[in-house]
């Protein structure tokens, strides 16, 4: 039996994938009216939402802290990711690269600190995420594993980079696939709402909701014996 719900948009899967309410998979996501499509991207490319972007393969994962992410197009449904200058230590764009896919995933500001700390200069072959204090989901259907706290998560295809003159690098993917928690809804509209929103990235340092204010310092590898 096909366990879709219509929509004026055109349909939706009601499906739950383990942690996921609602999910959508590249094809899904073609199919959408361009109305929902938009606002369904929009909402969750975010106003500088500070994501955990997951990279590498066969296990070996890495991390790392983004909030230069920005919706580039509906149709098909792209992400830009912006990464500092490649130092050779990237080891998120460098996975990136290589591997072709990264998973951004929206952090609660209740586990704001986790998220800045990911951002530590850890040894290759390091998973971020999980060595500075948090937990994941290994789901059947995403390629990399996802924080349990995690309120959405998108997985990319990488499509082209552009160098900067400044030397960082603008990296452009398709959404592959995206979930959403049981805490967030996706509106008939195709927008998202949320009770406790996602952490949103205030400089380099301090993160917000909106209403709420956290500032860690910059995160030393000593502290995590790396």
């Amino acid at each position: 039996m096909d366990d879709r719900t219509s929509y004026s948009c055109g349909w939706r899967p009601k499906c739950s994938l383990n942690m996921f309410n609602t999910f959508f998979d590249q094809s899904q996501l073609e199919t959408l009216e361009k109305k929902y499509r938009t606002a369904l991207i929009n909402s969750a490319s975010g106003i500088r939402t500070a994501f955990l972007g997951v990279t590498g393969a066969d296990g070996i994962w890495n991390s790392g802290t983004f909030s230069n992410v920005t919706h580039v197009g509906s149709h098909p449904a792209q992400i830009s990711v912006l990464f500092r200058p490649d130092q050779g230590k990237r080891h998120t764009l460098s996975n990136y690269r290589s591997s072709k896919l990264l998973t951004l995933t929206a952090i609660p500001l209740h586990q704001a600190e986790i998220l800045h700390d990911s951002s530590v200069n850890a040894p290759y072959g390091t998973f971020e995420w999980s060595a500075v204090g948090g937990s994941v989901n290994t789901l059947k259907q995403w390629t990399h594993p996802i924080p349990t706290s995690a309120l959405w998560a998108m997985e990319l295809e990488f499509i082209e980079e552009f160098e900067l003159n400044n030397g960082c690098v603008y990296t452009v993917g398709s959404i592959k696939q995206i979930g959403f928690s049981k805490e967030v809804t996706v509106e008939d509209s195709g927008r998202l709402s949320w009770q406790n929103g996602p952490s949103l990235a205030l400089g380099l340092n301090q993160y917000t909701t909106g209403n709420e204010f956290d500032f860690f310092p910059y995160p030393n590898a000593s502290k995590f014996n790396f």
